[in-house]
């Protein structure tokens, strides 16, 4: 069981680089200082991690509707990378 932060996570990036993840409490997730020569690049990590507590759940979801269907049977390798994608995020890989 992933034992992060629950809430919705936002992210706010300036065109310097840096970047702050919060909740909407204002609570720091996490942030990153000043990275000029990758702005650009920043402000897309910021955006990926602020979405993954959703991209999480959403793997989740996915795995509990089709699990039983046999659906994933026809995907091996994808249930793969599923599985294993929730794992790492949940600190079992």
């Amino acid at each position: 069981m992933a034992n992060h932060t629950k809430a919705t996570w936002d992210a706010d990036a300036s065109d310097n680089g840096s970047f702050t993840i919060t909740t909407p409490d204002g609570e720091v997730i996490a942030s990153r200082n000043a990275w000029e020569h990758r702005s650009i690049e920043s402000k897309a990590n910021a955006r990926l991690i602020s979405a993954a507590p959703e991209l999480l759940e959403a793997l989740k979801d996915l795995t509990a509707e089709l699990g039983g269907t046999g659906l994933f049977a026809d995907w091996p390798e994808l249930k793969a990378q599923v599985d294993a994608a929730i794992a790492k995020a949940e600190g079992r890989s």
